[in-house]
């Protein structure tokens, strides 16, 4: 027998262990091939989903419709805030609902205005609406809802 191991025999130091193999992927071509196939098939599934709801549900009110559901709904705000809020010293800070609900009414008649002429003196009222919350001038506030408040009556 020999005095040697046999894995100095080998060419290799009895001390050195043999890397792992490592271990086969499959194929990167299959999957991009099912990943194709995937995002294909959704998207032929959304586009019969918006034909399928275009034909059956089309009922989208008109630019007109629209800017009177925008009109009514910032003027129902607005009219609401004006009781709940006439003065300055009646507006809320900042954790509390009616400086965001003015901040959602001002963009609606913004919305009404550029929607229809007929609602036109609405857009820069609605921008003070917004503005004056931005710049927390809750005198311009107070006027600007009272002013909003009296011309909102006047259309209804």
């Amino acid at each position: 027998m020999s005095e040697y191991p046999s894995a100095q025999w080998s060419g290799q130091p009895a001390n050195q262990q043999v890397p792992p193999q490592p271990q086969q992927q499959p194929p990167k071509r299959s999957r991009g091939l099912v990943a194709g196939i995937a995002a294909g098939a959704l998207v032929v599934g959304a586009g019969l989903g918006v034909l399928l709801g275009y034909l059956f549900f089309d009922n989208a009110p008109s630019s007109e419709n629209a800017a009177d559901a925008n009109l009514t709904m910032g003027c129902d705000i607005v009219e609401r805030l004006a009781t709940s809020h006439p003065g300055e010293d009646d507006w809320p800070s900042l954790d509390e609902p009616a400086l965001w609900e003015v901040m959602g009414a001002g963009p609606l008649l913004v919305a009404a205005a550029k929607s229809d002429e007929r609602h036109a003196e609405f857009e820069d009222l609605g921008n003070d609406l917004t503005s004056s919350v931005t710049r927390m001038d809750v005198q311009q506030l107070t006027e600007t809802v009272q002013t909003v408040s009296a011309r909102c009556e006047a259309v209804s």
